[in-house]
């Protein structure tokens, strides 16, 4: 590695470092010194802010690097907000757990997404995603099946952080909850920036600009798209489950082919 490329590596690392010190303390240091201008509803909305950004570099990393439309990416978010709302609502289990199980369900779902369209691209592409987002609102969200009392009447989505604690809508709990978003976004970030600079991104931006050119020139365009689906809606699902969280319930209503657009519209 030239010297060149160790101090951007280092630039790069010092920068990381900073933004998760500031995402650290902003919060924690204005729940602190701002009780009374910062409101709970404020609180939740920049939580909920921080989950739409974290659900949008999910969509660009799928049509902004490898070039695949989805339509359906609120129900990526659906799945991973209801698994998470399966762990901590029913099962009694911490937030810290549903979110990694938000994420596997995301990348799971992704993938069951990603088989059938393997051999589509563009607009057929987006009728296959538009049809599992349908399915997902329709369908899926509202059965007694996952919640109980059906997805369409909300299923609660506590911060329980272990046992009988809960991260409540007080003031340092809500910056708490808000540094643990942040966090998670920059964390984030740095995955998909990651993503571009390896092998992963190149073969991703090759499927972008023609999957047969990329086949000649050795790139497994079957595992790279399924790769592209898995990876984004792994991110997707720990979007919902973020999401979810800051409302402290889920609905079928909450990811909507609505939601979907706006994600690209982002």
């Amino acid at each position: 590695m030239t010297g060149a490329a160790t101090a951007t590596m280092s630039h790069r690392k010092a920068n990381i470092g900073v933004l998760l010190l500031l995402s650290t303390a902003l919060p924690l240091a204005t729940a602190a010194a701002m009780p009374k201008l910062i409101t709970s509803a404020n609180w939740m909305l920049g939580a909920e802010a921080i989950a739409a950004a974290v659900a949008a570099v999910a969509a660009g990393l799928l049509l902004g690097y490898a070039g695949q439309l989805s339509l359906g990416h609120a129900g990526l978010l659906g799945a991973g907000a209801f698994a998470s709302g399966v762990i901590t609502s029913r099962n009694g289990l911490p937030f810290w757990v549903g979110m990694p199980t938000a994420l596997v369900v995301g990348a799971i779902a992704a993938l069951i997404i990603g088989l059938p369209a393997l051999r589509l691209r563009g607009l057929y592409l987006g009728i296959v995603t538009l049809v599992f987002g349908i399915a997902v609102e329709y369908s899926v969200l509202p059965g007694t099946w996952l919640s109980g009392a059906g997805g369409s009447s909300g299923f609660p989505l506590p911060k329980r952080v272990w046992g009988s604690h809960l991260l409540t809508d007080s003031q340092i709990d809500s910056g708490i909850y808000l540094t643990i978003c942040l966090v998670l976004l920059v964390a984030v970030c740095v995955v998909d920036d990651n993503v571009v600079r390896t092998r992963l991104g190149r073969a991703m931006r090759a499927l972008k600009e023609n999957e047969a050119v990329a086949a000649a020139h050795g790139v497994n365009v079957t595992r790279y798209k399924l790769l592209a689906f898995v990876v984004s809606g792994g991110i997707a699902g720990l979007a919902g489950a973020m999401d979810g969280h800051a409302k402290y319930s889920v609905s079928s209503e909450s990811y909507t082919l609505l939601l979907s657009l706006q994600l690209l519209t982002i």
